[in-house]
């Protein structure tokens, strides 16, 4: 198991996983899988005696076809609420619907985003600590308490604030496509009958490299967490959610006429420490 799936197979009565331990591994992993990313891109650009190198443009390519990426852990966001009833609790965000329309509320974002940190951007994940009403009519009807992701961008009368990284959730608006539909995806629902919270998660792959989302983002734009449901007495109720991105891992490797030269130079510096021993 990832150092992911360890840290979100907590259950009920948890308002996250354990900080240290999930820090920890994450850190660990991440440390890890980029030194194994530097190896296998080093070792394709240098080439061996059986295979040519290859241009640095091409290890990119080669990394991208195989999904090579790492946590953005600088843009991770993260929501924790204090333990209670969650009929009680303000601390909760939750939202119920009334009629067949559905009730969607802002819970989490991300700060607008540059876009040099979108070019580097390919996938997405949420995970939330939550749960429906606790029961289910008619579980045949499907289910109407889910958390979407969509794209939002700053008012026009709060574009210009003296610090554009800080926007409040009342400062949003979604945005939308040529055709006038929102620019929202479905990341995943809750489980359809549980009194308790649990951990759910964006199912692997979902927001993906391949994903319409990319093609969509901005400059500017801010990626928002909503919680919705549908139809009378649906609810959608969150404890914590963490909003999780990865970038693609890219190579920094010198020209390979400098590594020639830096090779040569060992050579040499190895030649002459061995001297005074062969005199």
């Amino acid at each position: 198991m990832s150092s992911e799936g360890m840290c979100m197979a907590y259950n009920e009565g948890n308002c996250g996983p354990p900080a240290r331990e999930s820090t920890f591994l994450v850190a660990e992993t991440r440390a890890y899988m980029a030194t194994f990313y530097h190896a296998l891109a080093l070792s394709l650009e240098s080439g061996t005696p059986s295979r040519p190198p290859l241009p640095l443009e091409l290890v990119r390519h080669i990394m991208h076809l195989a999904e090579c990426m790492l946590t953005c852990e600088s843009l991770t966001v993260k929501s924790t609420c204090h333990r209670g009833r969650a009929q009680h609790n303000p601390e909760y965000e939750n939202v119920q619907a009334d009629t067949s329309e559905t009730v969607r509320k802002l819970w989490i974002h991300t700060p607008p985003l540059a876009q040099f940190t979108i070019s580097k951007l390919c996938s997405v994940k949420l995970s939330t600590l939550s749960r429906n009403q606790g029961w289910v009519s008619s579980p045949s009807g499907g289910n109407w308490s889910w958390f979407e992701l969509g794209l939002y961008e700053t008012s026009s009368s709060t574009g210009s604030s003296a610090d554009p990284t800080k926007v409040q959730t009342a400062d949003l608006v979604l945005r939308r496509r040529k055709d006038g539909s929102e620019l929202t995806w479905v990341s995943h629902y809750n489980n359809i009958q549980c009194r308790d919270f649990r951990w759910v998660n964006t199912p692997t792959g979902t927001f993906g490299p391949d994903h319409e989302i990319w093609s969509y983002i901005r400059e500017g734009d801010v990626v928002g967490v909503s919680l919705c449901a549908r139809y009378p007495a649906w609810r959608c109720i969150a404890k914590s959610g963490v909003l999780k991105f990865s970038s693609w891992f890219e190579p920094i490797l010198a020209p390979r006429a400098t590594q020639r030269e830096e090779k040569k130079e060992l050579k040499r510096n190895h030649g002459l420490r061995r001297l005074p021993n062969a005199v």
